[in-house]
C-alpha cells in the first residue's frame, strides 16, 4: 500500500542510512531536518509503511520554490507508484515555478525531470551542488497557480 504523509525527520534518517544515500548525512544535520519537517510542502511517500521517498518544495518566494528528493533504492521496482505520487503532489501543491537541480552526470535524474514535466533551463551550472559539483537546472511552470 502506498500513502503520502507529512515528512518526519525519522523518515529522512531511514533513507540516509541506506547504502548510496549515506553521503547526505553530512548535510542533513538536526537543524536542517527540523527545518525540512516544518516546510508546508514536505512529504514522505510510504510503501507498506516504509519510507520510499522523502521530498518536497522549499519556498524561496510566494510563487517559486526548489524541489528536493531522497529516494530509497529498496523500492526501485515500485518506482512507477512513487512517480505517480510525486506527479499528484506537484499538481496539488500549486506552486507556480518549481526548480530542481540535478547532478550533470545523473542520467536517470534527468530522465525523471523530463517525465515529471520539467524543462531544462541551464545545462551546466558549475560548482552548484553542496559538494561543489556541477548541476543542471530544471523548472516546471504551472500557469494556473
Amino acid at each position: 500500500m502506498i500513502e503520502v504523509v507529512a515528512l518526519k525527520s525519522e523518515h529522512i534518517e531511514a533513507l540516509v542510512s541506506e547504502p548510496g544515500n549515506e553521503h547526505l548525512s553530512h548535510y542533513l544535520v538536526a537543524d536542517v531536518l527540523s527545518a525540512l519537517e516544518i516546510q508546508p510542502h514536505s512529504r514522505t511517500v510510504l510503501i507498506n509503511g516504509s519510507p520510499a521517498l522523502c521530498g518536497g518544495i522549499i519556498m524561496s518566494a510566494a510563487h517559486r520554490g526548489e524541489a528536493w528528493a531522497i529516494i530509497s533504492k529498496k523500492f526501485r521496482s515500485q518506482f512507477i507508484l512513487i512517480h505517480r505520487a510525486v506527479l499528484k503532489f506537484l499538481a496539488e501543491c500549486r506552486v507556480k515555478r518549481v526548480e530542481a537541480a540535478v547532478d550533470v552526470d545523473f542520467e536517470s535524474g534527468h530522465r525523471w525531470m523530463d517525465n515529471l514535466g520539467f524543462s531544462l533551463e541551464a545545462p551546466v551550472m558549475r560548482a552548484f551542488s553542496p559538494n561543489g559539483g556541477d548541476c543542471s537546472l530544471y523548472s516546471r511552470i504551472t500557469e494556473d497557480s
